[in-house]
């Protein structure tokens, strides 16, 4: 008891400490099983809490986690707004608002948030619960009933307050003016992508099912020794040649893991402008792979990329849901790299950011539809497929150029099956 209370003094003396604060060897892991989730400060060869000896010598007293469990549904059968609520903490040197920063992004996403233990807390924990409730503005905060609907005649909202009437006990005012008569939801994933970011979360095959083929893959290409090279955006020969070297294992491994029923019911388009309309019609090969938005079936929208949009159906190679995780380039410089080979096979595109083997356990690549999360700025869809082989479906321009693209495409390539759609269409793709 004596080092609980040492460590949460630790924990509210201390300002609060970022992923990269962390020392080297040490990671974070989110620990799922049946009835608790673990936050815990890991070596990260082993995922595990570092041995007592391991500990001493190379972090000092640094360790920690934090415990969390659903509220379920109590004797009265309330459910607390499905809140987690937290059993157990124990952190060292400052880490502790990092964890239960991880902890509530967590229970947010996958409950409606988190409660304080409903049963008892410290003084000391009074503090930190003080902390999201008075000046953390990036914290939503729900005012939680007890279990005689003392405050609303609805159910919803009922939750057991024993740790608030406690306090009111013994610091006095009301109990719903407490800070554990709260529940605390955090919307974003800051904690989580700034641990991802820095390298220091710790990838668990237990995190959760929708990550499993991310999972999969990611261990795969940590054991074929790939990840982590930069070329950047490609701009000489060797560039390019570089990015295919790059692109090959991933794409390779890719294919071995992406959903291909899903991949095949999206909606493909290269945005450009007038021009490469015209150079793609007259010069293209479907050989060749082309960069393209993907969208799901019906919500194709314009593009700040270009005014024309070219429609293709073909076999994707590779999908991001940020484009500037591929950072393939431009096409015409991979042709250039084997002109022999773009004659018989056309052109297959690279790669210029391969990230860390470990990152891909993360939404980074679509492999089916539980991926799917495109990155959208200002209205504009901005996640990438590589699309091989592919054959026009369709061409969206301003209606001034139908005429024009009728002549050419229905009648001069003998593609009268070619929509030519007009801005205001797009929803029918």
């Amino acid at each position: 008891m004596k080092l609980l209370m040492e460590s949460w003094r630790n924990y509210l003396k201390e300002a609060m400490k970022r992923p990269a604060d962390l020392p080297e060897g040490l990671k974070v892991v989110i620990k799922p099983d049946d009835e608790f989730v673990r936050f815990e400060i890991v070596d990260e060869k082993t995922g595990e809490r570092p041995t007592r000896d391991a500990q001493l010598e190379k972090f000092g007293r640094l360790y920690g986690h934090v415990i969390i469990a659903p509220y379920g549904t109590d004797d009265l059968g309330y459910k607390c707004l499905g809140a987690w609520e937290v059993r157990k903490s124990d952190v060292r040197e400052g880490f502790g608002p990092m964890l239960y920063d991880l902890a509530m992004e967590w229970a947010t996403k996958n409950g409606g948030g988190l409660v304080a233990d409903r049963h008892g807390v410290s003084e000391e924990a009074v503090s930190v619960w003080l902390r999201y409730k008075n000046s953390r503005d990036d914290v939503e905060k729900i005012q939680l009933d007890d279990l005689k609907n003392t405050l609303t005649p609805e159910d919803e909202d009922n939750c057991g307050q024993l740790s608030s009437h406690s306090l009111a006990y013994k610091r006095g005012g009301e109990w719903h003016e407490q800070p554990t008569a709260q529940l605390y939801k955090k919307t974003n994933s800051e904690m989580y992508d700034e641990l991802r970011h820095a390298g220091k979360l710790y990838y668990d095959h237990t995190l959760d099912e929708d990550k499993s083929t991310r999972q999969t893959f990611a261990q795969e290409l940590c054991a074929r020794g790939g990840g982590s090279v930069w070329v950047g955006m490609p701009s000489s020969r060797k560039d390019y040649q570089d990015a295919i070297k790059a692109g090959r294992p991933l794409k390779k491994l890719y294919n071995k893991h992406a959903d291909r029923a899903f991949l095949n019911s999206l909606v493909t388009v290269h945005w450009t402008e007038r021009m490469g309309v015209i150079k793609l019609l007259s010069k293209g090969s479907s050989k060749d792979e082309l960069s393209c938005a993907a969208y799901l079936p019906g919500t194709v929208a314009t593009s700040t990329w270009g005014d024309y949009g070219i429609v293709v159906k073909g076999y994707i190679s590779l999908l991001a849901n940020d484009m500037n995780d591929l950072v393939s380039g431009a096409g015409k410089g991979y042709a250039g790299v084997n002109p022999e080979r773009t004659r018989s096979s056309g052109a297959n595109k690279g790669v210029g950011m391969v990230q860390r083997c470990e990152d891909y356990a993360e939404e980074i690549l679509v492999f089916d539809k539980g991926d799917w999360k495109p990155r959208v700025y200002k209205g504009t869809v901005r996640n990438e497929a590589l699309v091989d082989n592919w054959k026009i479906t369709a061409i969206i321009s301003p209606e001034i150029s139908h005429p024009f693209l009728k002549r050419i495409v229905h009648r001069k390539m003998n593609r009268p099956d070619v929509k030519i759609l007009s801005p205001e269409q797009v929803g029918e793709l």
